[in-house]
């Protein structure tokens, strides 16, 4: 009779944690989707008013900046998760984390910025975009202050400074088209976004409760706790972020202008879909940190199967749909000089699939304590997407910078975790998803 009965206790205990996340995920992918549209929509414009190369170029530089960026939160956010949701006093977690990354984040504005110049012999337009630039990193410390909010199940502040900040910012970009204002502008646009978003979150009560007690909620040992706990996760945040990111960098480096504004269209329209799996994930992993602490494995491992395998479908769905698409969306949207970016996003948008179940599947690393194994899957990976840009840039441009992020996202987000026995339970609820299994 236990064992009858256990299925129904089972799925009660699912409905009674779902209704928390739902409303939250809902709003996360409302505001996302609003966001991303406004995005693609004045992308399009922005692409047609710059060009292929001139649209690669501002790629190149913002692309320096974001390889850079995961050091100024020393791969907190993930962990920061976890302890503000179990945290009875948030205010001493969040100011000791925000006084170690300051000075980080300080540091990597200056690199990058040095970076972009110099790769460009500091003409007045790299000069002027790594100016426009350079606060990013800093402002990137929004993100913390985005996990609070998240673990606080506070979605309401979240939604209306992203969307505050991207009418803002795409307005910008909007104005500089219409005045036929220099490129830099666009660079601007994206420090202007991050600002308003940084902004928005610390703005009213959050706010003045930090300025006013830094000294009394800042504790040393809680700071390096913090830092020594997340070092792994800021290793796998650089190594996953040079895998996203440092096609762009290579192609900048490697190949032409030209080819660089080829494969930033074409990422764009396939990464349209990625605000999906981000979103939801935003809401649900709090939930997901919480049953784990409870003890409740069963029903833990019940919603890790069902998210990995929504997000799974969700992504061959929209991967498949692409690719029929892509010929025709391209040249309805950028025109002909942007022709040759459909292959590009043809072979860009196989990767989602993966990119979606590794998303899903990043907290169940940090809930089972395997901060290490994901350093270890990220290194791997970007260091494979680093060879095979290497050798597949230079005779097909865009093309093998595709083919190379589509290999490490595979590896990074499934193949790894078949290896390591900590991780092969993972590895079995990914291949479940495969087969469309729920739980």
């Amino acid at each position: 009779m236990a064992d009858e009965k256990q299925p129904g206790r089972q799925r009660s205990k699912i409905r009674g944690w779902l209704p928390g996340p739902l409303p939250a995920a809902i709003a996360y992918v409302a505001e996302n989707a609003v966001r991303l549209l406004l995005v693609a929509v004045v992308g399009v414009f922005v692409a047609r008013y710059l060009g292929p190369e001139d649209l690669g170029f501002l790629g190149f530089a913002v692309s320096v900046f974001a390889v850079l960026i995961p050091i100024s939160t020393l791969g907190m956010r993930q962990v920061l998760v976890r302890e503000f949701s179990v945290a009875p006093d948030w205010r001493p977690l969040l100011v000791s984390s925000l006084t170690r990354q300051l000075p980080s984040a300080t540091v990597v504005a200056l690199v990058a910025a040095f970076v972009v110049m110099a790769a460009r012999g500091f003409q007045r337009d790299a000069v002027l975009m790594a100016i426009a630039l350079f606060p990013l990193p800093i402002l990137a410390l929004g993100d913390t202050l985005r996990a609070l909010f998240e673990s606080l199940r506070n979605v309401r502040r979240i939604v209306i400074a992203g969307l505050v900040a991207a009418i803002a910012a795409s307005a910008l970009k909007l104005v500089t088209i219409a005045m036929e204002l220099p490129i830099w502008i666009f660079a601007l646009a994206v420090s202007v976004e991050a600002g308003l978003v940084a902004i928005g979150l610390l703005w009213g009560r959050l706010g003045s409760g930090i300025v006013s007690s830094i000294r009394h909620h800042y504790s040393d040992s809680l700071a390096s706790s913090l830092v020594s706990e997340s070092w792994p996760l800021l290793v796998a945040a650089i190594a996953v972020t040079l895998y996203m990111k440092v096609d762009v960098l290579m192609l900048g480096l490697l190949s032409s202008d030209l080819e660089t504004g080829l494969y930033v269209s074409a990422a764009r329209l396939s990464e349209v879909w990625y605000f999906i799996p981000v979103a939801v994930a935003a809401a649900v992993r709090p939930v997901l940190s919480r049953i784990f602490a409870d003890g409740d494995k069963t029903l833990y491992t019940t919603l890790t199967q069902r998210f990995i395998t929504s997000s799974f479908l969700v992504a061959v769905l929209a991967a498949f749909v692409t690719v029929l698409v892509a010929h025709q969306v391209v040249a309805i949207l950028y025109g002909a000089d942007f022709s040759e970016a459909a292959p590009v996003l043809q072979l860009h948008v196989l990767a989602a699939p993966f990119v979606f179940i590794g998303v899903a599947s990043s907290q169940w690393f940090i809930d089972n304590g395997l901060a290490k194994a994901v350093m270890v899957r990220s290194a791997v990976a970007a260091a494979v997407n680093i060879g095979l840009n290497v050798a597949l840039i230079p005779p097909y441009g865009a093309v093998g910078a595709a083919i190379a992020t589509l290999v490490s996202q595979a590896l990074s987000g499934l193949v790894f975790n078949a290896f390591p026995l900590a991780t092969r339970p993972l590895f079995v609820l990914q291949i479940r998803a495969f087969k469309g299994t729920w739980r």
